[in-house]
Protein backbone atom coordinates (compact mmCIF):
# COMPACT_ATOMS: atom_id res chain seq x y z
CA UNK A 1 0.00 0.00 0.00
CA UNK A 2 1.37 3.40 -0.41
CA UNK A 3 -0.02 7.09 0.02
CA UNK A 4 -0.44 10.26 -2.41
CA UNK A 5 1.26 13.02 -1.64
CA UNK A 6 -1.38 14.94 -0.04
CA UNK A 7 -2.65 11.70 1.96
CA UNK A 8 -6.05 11.73 0.27
CA UNK A 9 -5.51 8.36 -1.32
CA UNK A 10 -4.42 5.07 -1.02
CA UNK A 11 -3.09 2.55 -3.35
CA UNK A 12 -2.70 -1.05 -3.12
CA UNK A 13 -1.44 -4.04 -5.34
CA UNK A 14 -3.36 -6.94 -5.31
CA UNK A 15 -1.69 -10.73 -6.35
CA UNK A 16 -4.28 -10.71 -9.41
CA UNK A 17 -2.34 -7.73 -11.06
CA UNK A 18 -4.93 -5.58 -10.25
CA UNK A 19 -3.97 -2.24 -8.31
CA UNK A 20 -6.71 -0.77 -6.47
CA UNK A 21 -7.56 3.38 -5.51
CA UNK A 22 -9.42 4.44 -2.24
CA UNK A 23 -10.20 7.58 -1.37
CA UNK A 24 -8.99 7.53 2.64
CA UNK A 25 -11.74 10.66 4.02
CA UNK A 26 -14.56 7.94 2.53
CA UNK A 27 -12.93 4.31 1.85
CA UNK A 28 -14.85 4.57 -1.19
CA UNK A 29 -13.36 2.48 -3.76
CA UNK A 30 -12.38 4.96 -6.45
CA UNK A 31 -10.58 2.98 -9.25
CA UNK A 32 -9.40 -0.08 -10.14
CA UNK A 33 -6.15 -0.68 -12.90
CA UNK A 34 -5.23 -4.09 -14.63
CA UNK A 35 -1.48 -4.51 -15.09
CA UNK A 36 -1.02 -7.45 -17.01
CA UNK A 37 0.97 -9.40 -14.47
CA UNK A 38 1.50 -9.80 -10.83
CA UNK A 39 2.74 -6.27 -9.37
CA UNK A 40 4.14 -7.94 -6.61
CA UNK A 41 6.36 -11.22 -5.99
CA UNK A 42 7.18 -13.02 -3.06
CA UNK A 43 10.84 -13.65 -2.78
CA UNK A 44 12.41 -16.60 -0.64
CA UNK A 45 12.46 -14.76 2.63
CA UNK A 46 8.62 -14.19 2.16
CA UNK A 47 8.64 -10.45 1.99
CA UNK A 48 7.37 -8.44 -1.09
CA UNK A 49 9.55 -6.08 -3.94
CA UNK A 50 6.28 -3.22 -4.19
CA UNK A 51 5.60 -2.84 -7.28
CA UNK A 52 3.48 0.77 -6.99
CA UNK A 53 4.36 4.67 -6.92
CA UNK A 54 2.09 7.59 -6.89
CA UNK A 55 3.85 10.72 -8.46
CA UNK A 56 5.05 13.71 -6.57
CA UNK A 57 1.98 15.63 -7.65
CA UNK A 58 -0.47 12.83 -7.52
CA UNK A 59 -2.01 12.97 -10.95
CA UNK A 60 -0.03 9.24 -12.11
CA UNK A 61 0.92 6.26 -10.74
CA UNK A 62 3.62 3.74 -11.69
CA UNK A 63 3.03 -0.18 -11.80
CA UNK A 64 5.48 -2.50 -12.64
CA UNK A 65 5.01 -6.32 -13.43
CA UNK A 66 6.37 -9.62 -13.43
CA UNK A 67 5.84 -9.79 -17.24
CA UNK A 68 8.95 -7.01 -17.42
CA UNK A 69 6.40 -4.17 -18.09
CA UNK A 70 6.50 -0.79 -16.41
CA UNK A 71 2.76 1.07 -17.30
CA UNK A 72 2.24 4.94 -16.05
CA UNK A 73 -1.54 5.63 -15.70
CA UNK A 74 -3.46 8.61 -15.23
CA UNK A 75 -5.13 8.89 -12.02
CA UNK A 76 -8.35 10.91 -13.40
CA UNK A 77 -9.00 9.08 -15.90
CA UNK A 78 -7.78 5.37 -15.50
CA UNK A 79 -6.46 5.43 -19.05
CA UNK A 80 -2.38 4.45 -19.84
CA UNK A 81 -0.39 6.98 -20.54
CA UNK A 82 2.37 5.05 -21.79
CA UNK A 83 4.69 1.96 -21.12
CA UNK A 84 8.20 0.61 -20.03
CA UNK A 85 9.92 -2.13 -21.00
CA UNK A 86 12.67 -4.08 -18.25
CA UNK A 87 14.85 -6.47 -20.59
CA UNK A 88 15.42 -8.99 -17.73
CA UNK A 89 11.38 -9.67 -17.56
CA UNK A 90 10.52 -7.64 -13.93
CA UNK A 91 9.94 -4.31 -13.25
CA UNK A 92 10.18 -4.19 -9.90
CA UNK A 93 10.61 -1.58 -6.98
CA UNK A 94 9.44 1.58 -9.02
CA UNK A 95 9.80 4.75 -8.01
CA UNK A 96 9.64 8.77 -9.38
CA UNK A 97 12.66 11.18 -8.48
CA UNK A 98 11.48 14.22 -6.73
CA UNK A 99 10.06 16.49 -9.71
CA UNK A 100 8.72 13.39 -11.83
CA UNK A 101 10.92 13.55 -14.88
CA UNK A 102 12.54 10.40 -14.02
CA UNK A 103 11.64 6.81 -13.12
CA UNK A 104 13.47 4.06 -11.73
CA UNK A 105 13.17 -0.20 -11.71
CA UNK A 106 15.38 -2.81 -10.80
CA UNK A 107 15.41 -6.73 -12.16
CA UNK A 108 17.46 -9.30 -11.13
CA UNK A 109 20.63 -7.77 -12.41
CA UNK A 110 20.30 -4.27 -13.02
CA UNK A 111 18.49 -0.55 -12.08
CA UNK A 112 17.43 1.01 -14.65
CA UNK A 113 16.27 4.64 -14.89
CA UNK A 114 14.12 6.43 -17.70
CA UNK A 115 12.87 9.41 -18.87
CA UNK A 116 9.34 9.98 -17.75
CA UNK A 117 8.09 11.90 -20.88
CA UNK A 118 10.23 10.11 -23.27
CA UNK A 119 10.41 6.90 -21.94
CA UNK A 120 14.45 7.09 -23.21
CA UNK A 121 16.60 4.81 -20.86
CA UNK A 122 18.41 7.52 -19.07
CA UNK A 123 20.81 4.98 -17.12
CA UNK A 124 21.47 1.51 -16.56
CA UNK A 125 23.70 0.62 -13.63
CA UNK A 126 24.84 -3.20 -13.26
CA UNK A 127 24.96 -4.81 -9.78
CA UNK A 128 21.54 -5.59 -9.02
CA UNK A 129 20.71 -4.41 -5.38
CA UNK A 130 16.89 -2.50 -4.14
CA UNK A 131 16.40 0.71 -4.76
CA UNK A 132 16.24 2.61 -1.62
CA UNK A 133 15.18 5.98 -3.15
CA UNK A 134 16.21 9.01 -4.89
CA UNK A 135 18.10 11.59 -3.50
CA UNK A 136 15.60 15.27 -2.83
CA UNK A 137 17.18 16.83 -5.87
CA UNK A 138 17.12 13.78 -8.18
CA UNK A 139 20.56 13.95 -9.20
CA UNK A 140 21.72 10.55 -6.72
CA UNK A 141 19.97 7.02 -6.22
CA UNK A 142 20.43 5.14 -3.55
CA UNK A 143 20.80 1.33 -4.19
CA UNK A 144 21.48 -1.49 -2.11
CA UNK A 145 24.21 -3.60 -3.73
CA UNK A 146 26.22 -6.93 -2.78
CA UNK A 147 29.15 -4.67 -1.30
CA UNK A 148 27.22 -2.38 0.61
CA UNK A 149 24.77 0.63 0.44
CA UNK A 150 25.77 2.15 -3.28
CA UNK A 151 25.20 6.26 -3.68
CA UNK A 152 25.00 6.74 -7.22
CA UNK A 153 24.82 9.50 -9.93
CA UNK A 154 22.00 9.53 -11.78
CA UNK A 155 22.93 10.49 -15.01
CA UNK A 156 26.74 8.87 -15.12
CA UNK A 157 26.04 5.76 -12.88
CA UNK A 158 28.97 6.29 -10.71
CA UNK A 159 29.42 5.30 -7.11
CA UNK A 160 29.56 8.64 -4.80
CA UNK A 161 29.71 7.17 -1.63
CA UNK A 162 29.70 3.55 -0.17
CA UNK A 163 27.93 3.13 3.26
CA UNK A 164 29.00 -0.25 5.40
CA UNK A 165 25.46 -1.30 5.37
CA UNK A 166 22.84 -3.45 3.74
CA UNK A 167 19.11 -2.49 3.62
CA UNK A 168 15.70 -3.53 2.54
CA UNK A 169 14.25 -0.27 3.69
CA UNK A 170 15.64 3.33 3.87
CA UNK A 171 14.87 7.22 2.81
CA UNK A 172 16.76 10.45 2.53
CA UNK A 173 16.41 13.53 4.79
CA UNK A 174 14.37 16.36 3.28
CA UNK A 175 17.37 18.06 2.59
CA UNK A 176 19.73 15.32 1.43
CA UNK A 177 21.92 15.47 3.80
CA UNK A 178 21.38 12.28 5.49
CA UNK A 179 19.57 8.58 5.10
CA UNK A 180 18.09 6.18 6.97
CA UNK A 181 18.82 1.81 6.52
CA UNK A 182 17.08 -0.54 8.05
CA UNK A 183 17.31 -4.32 7.27
CA UNK A 184 14.06 -6.19 7.87
CA UNK A 185 14.85 -8.11 11.24
CA UNK A 186 17.32 -5.85 13.14
CA UNK A 187 19.23 -2.92 13.43
CA UNK A 188 18.74 0.51 11.67
CA UNK A 189 20.57 3.18 11.50
CA UNK A 190 21.05 6.94 10.20
CA UNK A 191 24.47 7.37 7.93
CA UNK A 192 26.29 10.95 6.88
CA UNK A 193 26.28 10.87 3.51
CA UNK A 194 28.87 13.37 3.14
CA UNK A 195 31.47 11.15 4.57
CA UNK A 196 29.78 7.78 4.94
CA UNK A 197 29.38 7.80 8.94
CA UNK A 198 27.15 6.53 11.09
CA UNK A 199 25.25 8.84 13.21
CA UNK A 200 23.51 6.26 15.20
CA UNK A 201 22.09 3.00 15.38
CA UNK A 202 18.20 1.71 16.44
CA UNK A 203 16.19 -1.10 16.43
CA UNK A 204 12.52 -0.07 14.97
CA UNK A 205 10.58 -3.13 15.43
CA UNK A 206 11.92 -6.91 16.58
CA UNK A 207 9.13 -8.78 14.21
CA UNK A 208 9.88 -6.91 10.62
CA UNK A 209 10.28 -3.67 9.38
CA UNK A 210 8.03 -2.34 6.60
CA UNK A 211 8.90 1.28 5.87
CA UNK A 212 10.97 4.73 6.95
CA UNK A 213 10.39 8.05 6.38
CA UNK A 214 11.26 11.54 7.95
CA UNK A 215 8.58 14.18 8.67
CA UNK A 216 8.73 16.94 6.48
CA UNK A 217 10.85 19.23 8.72
CA UNK A 218 13.47 16.28 8.93
CA UNK A 219 13.22 16.25 12.55
CA UNK A 220 11.63 12.91 13.29
CA UNK A 221 11.63 9.61 11.73
CA UNK A 222 8.46 7.15 11.13
CA UNK A 223 8.84 3.44 10.75
CA UNK A 224 6.54 0.92 10.40
CA UNK A 225 5.98 -2.96 11.51
CA UNK A 226 5.32 -4.71 13.94
CA UNK A 227 6.59 -5.87 17.29
CA UNK A 228 6.94 -8.86 20.08
CA UNK A 229 4.69 -8.40 22.80
CA UNK A 230 5.64 -9.84 26.31
CA UNK A 231 3.06 -12.50 25.72
CA UNK A 232 4.63 -13.60 22.11
CA UNK A 233 2.10 -12.06 19.73
CA UNK A 234 3.00 -9.61 16.87
CA UNK A 235 1.43 -6.16 17.30
CA UNK A 236 1.18 -3.94 14.36
CA UNK A 237 2.34 -0.34 15.41
CA UNK A 238 4.31 2.33 13.91
CA UNK A 239 6.77 4.61 16.22
CA UNK A 240 8.64 7.94 15.90
CA UNK A 241 12.33 8.52 16.64
CA UNK A 242 14.07 11.75 17.33
CA UNK A 243 15.96 11.97 13.96
CA UNK A 244 18.73 14.37 15.65
CA UNK A 245 19.43 11.04 18.86
CA UNK A 246 17.52 7.96 17.75
CA UNK A 247 15.73 8.23 20.79
CA UNK A 248 12.12 6.51 20.61
CA UNK A 249 9.30 9.21 21.00
CA UNK A 250 5.92 7.31 20.87
CA UNK A 251 4.30 4.56 19.09
CA UNK A 252 1.24 3.98 17.36
CA UNK A 253 -0.81 1.17 18.00
CA UNK A 254 -4.13 -0.21 17.61
CA UNK A 255 -6.24 -3.19 18.50
CA UNK A 256 -8.06 -2.85 15.64
CA UNK A 257 -4.36 -3.94 13.52
CA UNK A 258 -4.54 -7.65 12.63
CA UNK A 259 -1.03 -7.61 10.81
CA UNK A 260 1.76 -5.34 10.36
CA UNK A 261 1.94 -1.47 9.60
CA UNK A 262 3.18 -1.89 6.07
CA UNK A 263 2.72 2.15 5.04
CA UNK A 264 3.20 5.15 7.62
CA UNK A 265 3.31 8.67 6.08
CA UNK A 266 3.51 12.04 7.22
CA UNK A 267 1.01 14.43 6.31
CA UNK A 268 2.35 18.23 5.33
CA UNK A 269 1.53 19.53 8.42
CA UNK A 270 4.44 17.51 10.31
CA UNK A 271 1.45 16.75 13.38
CA UNK A 272 -0.66 14.38 11.61
CA UNK A 273 0.20 11.08 10.23
CA UNK A 274 -1.92 7.95 7.87
CA UNK A 275 -0.63 4.50 8.50
CA UNK A 276 -1.95 1.63 6.87
CA UNK A 277 -1.89 -2.21 8.04
CA UNK A 278 -1.93 -5.22 5.98
CA UNK A 279 -5.44 -6.41 7.00
CA UNK A 280 -6.96 -3.21 5.19
CA UNK A 281 -7.29 -0.96 8.04
CA UNK A 282 -6.15 2.80 7.31
CA UNK A 283 -6.10 4.77 10.57
CA UNK A 284 -5.23 8.80 11.11
CA UNK A 285 -3.23 9.74 14.01
CA UNK A 286 -2.77 13.62 15.80
CA UNK A 287 0.80 13.44 16.80
CA UNK A 288 0.86 16.41 18.65
CA UNK A 289 -1.22 14.88 21.01
CA UNK A 290 -0.11 11.50 20.33
CA UNK A 291 -4.31 10.40 20.01
CA UNK A 292 -6.01 8.37 17.36
CA UNK A 293 -8.44 10.60 15.64
CA UNK A 294 -9.86 8.55 13.12
CA UNK A 295 -10.03 4.84 12.31
CA UNK A 296 -11.63 3.83 8.65
CA UNK A 297 -11.99 0.44 7.40
CA UNK A 298 -10.94 -0.42 3.71
CA UNK A 299 -13.47 -3.32 3.26
CA UNK A 300 -12.96 -4.12 0.26
CA UNK A 301 -8.98 -5.57 0.54
CA UNK A 302 -10.23 -8.54 2.83
CA UNK A 303 -10.12 -11.10 0.39
CA UNK A 304 -9.39 -9.13 -2.43
CA UNK A 305 -6.36 -10.89 -3.33
CA UNK A 306 -3.90 -8.65 -1.38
Amino acid sequence: MVFSPDGKQILAGCADGSVKLWDTGTGALLRTFQHCGMIRRMIRTHHFHPSIAFSPDGTKILTGGMNGSGILWNVADGKTVRTFSGPEGRFENVLFSPDGSRIAAQDRHQVMVWNTETSQLVRSIPGGGRIIGFSPDGRRILIDMKDGMSLCDVETGEVVRTLRARGYHGAFSPDGSKAIVGVIYGMSALWDLSTGDKIFEFQPHTSGLWCMRFSPDGKKIITGGETYTPASTSVGEARIWDAANGDLLFTLSSPTYIGSTVSAFFLPDGQSVLTAANDGSVLYWDISGCNEIDNMRVNVLSGDGF
